[in-house]
């Protein structure tokens, strides 16, 4: 593993509780972080160059916990030296780079994964059985708020928190957006948006907003998913429940005309319903351990993993293509999938 940080070492004790995987080697640069390894993983060696753990051909796969903008240079190593690939989200910062990390992968037939971690989630996976079981009815759209986080230096509050609902949204729906808009902001003056307004359009009609900010009073981790049918709310803070399904949806009346009278929009009550509110059984299982589990499982016997390469490069592609709304003036732009990888799988 390279990077022993605070998500590095979350990394690292779920990577020794995974039975296809066997934590041997740790690269850190910093030195303080190295004495850390030594205490907490005494039997696993520490060292400062990647370089010379690849050339020791005694690894077989490398977790990435490093900055963003090093993922695309210390991935294509990695893999460059046969080693199969689990990189921290982003794949990259830009689309170009991200696609020759996916094709050298693809090239040497070896598994890369990228961490969307909250793919993992109990809340999320069950939330999408509902959702593709009908349980919502027809998804409308779809909100999503990420607020509170660690200030980065490397890129911008969209390319850190964004790229979680993004990974989200996408995977729920199982299609990808086909129209972006996207508003930034830099309150903090330092030149990066801190703040992310953005809008994605999918063809099926379902509308999706994400609002995430590195700065807030407190912590916020929510999603809602509004239907015809029902409504669900996910709510990644909260101890219990995290998904609430409420009995409340958008009724398929006939639509109101401007030409109605006065007495049709008194009725307009009757096209969103209220009911009752439940909440659905989940798992305790860490997302995070989830994660390395489908790692070493695609390691050992090569299954498609479900935070896949494709997935991966879908996602720099929606982050690159709603960045260049925010650098036009918030400009629609349309999202051209033409060229990249075929439409991921929920299977």
């Amino acid at each position: 593993m390279v990077g022993f940080g605070y998500w590095g070492a979350n990394l690292a004790r779920n990577i020794m509780a995974t039975p296809a995987l066997a934590l041997s080697y740790v690269v850190e640069p910093d030195e303080r972080q190295q004495a850390e390894v030594r205490q907490s993983l005494p039997n696993v060696a520490v060292g400062d160059s990647l370089d010379d753990v690849l050339r020791s051909g005694e690894v077989d796969a490398v977790v990435l916990a490093t900055p963003a903008s090093t993922h695309a240079r210390l991935g294509l190593a990695v893999l460059d030296a046969g080693c199969h690939l689990f990189v921290e989200k982003p794949l990259a910062l830009d689309t170009v780079t991200a696609q020759e990390v996916v094709a050298e992968a693809a090239r040497r037939g070896l598994v890369m994964m990228v961490g969307h971690t909250f793919l993992y989630s109990p809340a999320v996976i069950r939330l999408g059985e509902l959702m593709r079981g009908g349980s919502l009815g027809e998804v409308r759209y779809i909100h999503a708020q990420r607020l509170l986080g660690q200030v980065r230096l490397d890129c911008n509050v969209l390319w850190d928190l964004g790229a979680h609902d993004v990974s989200i949204i996408m995977h729920l729906l199982g299609e990808r957006p086909v129209e972006v808009v996207g508003r930034g902001y830099c309150h903090m003056g330092t030149g990066t948006e801190d703040a992310v307004l953005a809008t994605m359009l999918f063809e099926s009609g379902v509308d999706a907003s994400i609002h995430v900010g590195w700065v807030n009073p407190f912590k916020v981790r929510l999603l809602t998913a509004v239907g015809t049918q029902r409504m669900a709310v996910y709510d990644d803070v909260a101890l219990d429940p995290k998904v609430r399904i409420f009995d409340a949806g958008l009724d398929q009346a006939d639509p109101i005309r401007a030409s109605d009278d006065e007495s049709s929009f008194s009725q307009m009550g009757r096209r969103v319903r209220a009911g009752d509110i439940y909440t659905p059984s989940l798992s305790s299982v860490e997302p995070l351990r989830q994660e390395m589990e489908d790692f070493g499982q695609a390691c050992a016997i090569g299954h498609a993993p479900v935070s896949n390469a494709a997935l991966g490069l879908d996602v720099v592609r929606v982050l690159e293509a709603i960045d260049t709304s925010m650098a036009e003036g918030s400009a629609p732009i349309a999202v051209d999938w033409s060229e990249l990888s075929p439409q991921m799988s929920l299977s």
